[in-house]
């Protein structure tokens, strides 16, 4: 950007220009081009002669060209990455604070500090385990997601209409838009605003000027979408392209452009029930509800008869849901469009369902006469998940901090081995 264009100024192997397909990766590797250029083409997209980044701009935009130009120095993305994992983490409490005072107020604060622990560490804990450019594209689409239900909770739940609502909702808009600019898998967490939207226009009757406000409050959607359309243009020549088609990777993704022309839906079935619930699995491949069985109760929450109808009376009835159809959508979207599911692509969703889990959970405090025995199941199935976490943190993988230290792997495995 600041050299005036959007492509790295690496010079491209003559080789990779001279290939018929460059996105085939057993040509390059047989053309000696994986060799050469391993770590300048590795995870970039490649277009027309060029590199581009295939991670999204907003961060760019946000932390690291203003960091650039600031002090003159390149912010490296492990700082990056604790600076989104960090704010996401606050978003959580700050979130579930919100919703306890109104929503929720019989959920004890231990359960609370437990549960905000809890889905911090849970969606997070790759990122402690492998700080570098993959998470830092994640994490900030994490950090905008969760404030982005922050503030529109916010604008639809509180009392009273003031400036403060549209202030909300426009706060709301323009992270809920940004994410899209980090990792568009992530916000697709946007669907859930959709039934808030509804209750908010069902519960509230809205002046002429209000109307007009509430149109001005979609505009950073508009506005980050028209932005986004024009960088993915001036790059791939195609408004919707954010480079996943030219991404330099294990497999050609370039053929990747219709994905239900060849589609298997009892494969895709099959594959989406791996991703919740597979048990039989290394350490680290696994369901995330075997793994954080914590997540039934957000389940429970939203189909027990008196908790259910709080969350409806509430206006929440569509949270958890659409939340859990939005998770299999974006576990269905990375089956279709990446070559197999990887480890830290579980942090586009766990999130998602922390969410969904402190909804149900507190909906069962609010109509369920069990509190004792709840409060016990959760501060167990709490500190499990944080242990899990750690547990897997020190399994050495994917060139995380484990793998470069002396541990004994065979010791290590045969403890947290899952079978």
């Amino acid at each position: 950007f600041l050299k005036g264009h959007l492509y790295f100024d690496t010079e491209v192997d003559p080789a990779l220009l001279e290939l018929d397909n460059p996105y085939d990766r057993d040509a390059r590797v047989e053309a000696g081009v994986e060799g050469r250029q391993w770590n300048d083409m590795w995870d970039h997209a490649y277009y027309d002669g060029h590199y581009y980044m295939y991670f999204g701009v907003v961060p760019v935009l946000l932390l690291f060209l203003p960091y650039r130009v600031i002090t003159g120095q390149a912010l490296t993305t492990y700082h990056a990455t604790q600076l989104f994992t960090a704010f996401f983490i606050v978003g959580v409490f700050m979130l579930f604070a919100y919703l306890i005072k109104k929503f929720f107020p019989k959920v004890p604060m231990i359960i609370y500090l437990l549960l905000s622990t809890a889905v911090s560490v849970m969606s997070v804990w790759y990122c402690i385990a492998y700080p570098a450019l993959y998470c830092t594209a994640i994490a900030s689409a994490m950090c905008m997601m969760i404030w982005c239900f922050y503030f529109f909770f916010r604008a639809v739940f509180d009392e009273e209409i003031t400036k403060k609502t549209f202030i909300f909702a426009a706060l709301g808009s323009l992270f809920g838009a940004l994410a899209f600019g980090c990792r568009p898998t992530v916000a697709l967490g946007n669907l859930v605003v959709i039934p808030l939207l509804v209750t908010f226009f069902l519960r509230r009757k809205l002046t002429g000027t209000q109307w007009i406000y509430t149109a001005l409050c979609a505009m950073p959607y508009v506005v980050v979408a028209a932005g986004l359309m024009w960088y993915n243009n001036a790059r791939f020549d195609n408004p919707f392209e954010f480079g996943q088609s030219y991404q330099m990777t294990v497999a050609d993704q370039s053929q990747y452009g219709n994905v239900f022309a060849n589609l298997d839906w009892k494969v895709l079935g099959e594959n989406i029930k791996k991703a919740l619930f597979r048990s039989d699995c290394e350490p680290l491949d696994y369901g995330i509800f075997v793994a954080f069985p914590i997540l039934f109760l957000g389940v429970i929450g939203a189909v027990r008869k008196g908790s259910r109808k709080y969350l409806f009376d509430s206006g929440l009835g569509l949270v958890i849901p659409v939340a859990v159809v939005t998770t299999v959508v974006i576990i269905a979207m990375g089956i279709l469009w990446t070559p197999y599911l990887l480890t830290r692509y579980t942090m586009d969703y766990l999130w998602l369902l922390g969410v969904a889990l402190f909804v149900g959970v507190g909906a069962l405090y609010q109509r369920e006469k069990t509190n004792p025995r709840l409060t016990v199941i959760l501060v167990i199935l709490s500190v499990f998940a944080v242990v899990v976490c750690i547990a897997m943190f020190c399994i050495p993988y994917d060139a995380n901090y484990a793998s470069h230290m002396e541990f004994d792997k065979k010791w290590v495995n045969g403890i947290l081995k899952w079978k």
